[in-house]
């Protein structure tokens, strides 16, 4: 799969981005460019941030910890989320590249709550 990825990721920068586009009329790269000097797109202060926002989400109820992907997820600021949502499922969100930590939205302060796994020596890194 990584290959894979490689392989689209090599072909989208290199080649597609690079050639001419009939529907634009010219080469994406160069429209991009253009447009973001016209256009900057706002970035969120921080990579942490970033990694939230282009995160997969899943729902999962809060109860002690929250179970994705048969690992368990929990903290001290979990157990205050617990009490907001009372049953209800969460909104969560993760990068599937590194699964050892997670981030629950938290509806009454509209920020995202990072939730490591509990068991770090086998998920750093893990995908």
């Amino acid at each position: 799969m990584e290959e894979l990825d490689e392989i689209i990721h090599r072909w989208i920068i290199d080649i597609y981005s690079r050639s001419p586009h009939r529907g634009l009329k010219d080469v994406p790269a160069r429209v991009w460019e253009t447009s973001i000097k016209r256009f900057p797109p706002p970035l969120p202060p921080d990579a942490r941030e970033l990694e939230v926002l282009l995160g997969y989400i899943a729902w999962r109820k809060v109860g002690q910890t929250i179970e994705i992907f048969g690992l368990h997820y929990g903290c001290d600021a979990l157990a205050v989320l617990r009490q907001q949502v009372k049953g209800e499922k969460a909104k969560i969100k993760y990068n599937p590249e590194d699964i050892s930590l997670i981030w629950v939205h938290d509806p009454k302060n509209g920020v995202y709550i990072p939730v490591p796994a509990l068991d770090q020596d086998y998920t750093r890194g893990l995908s």
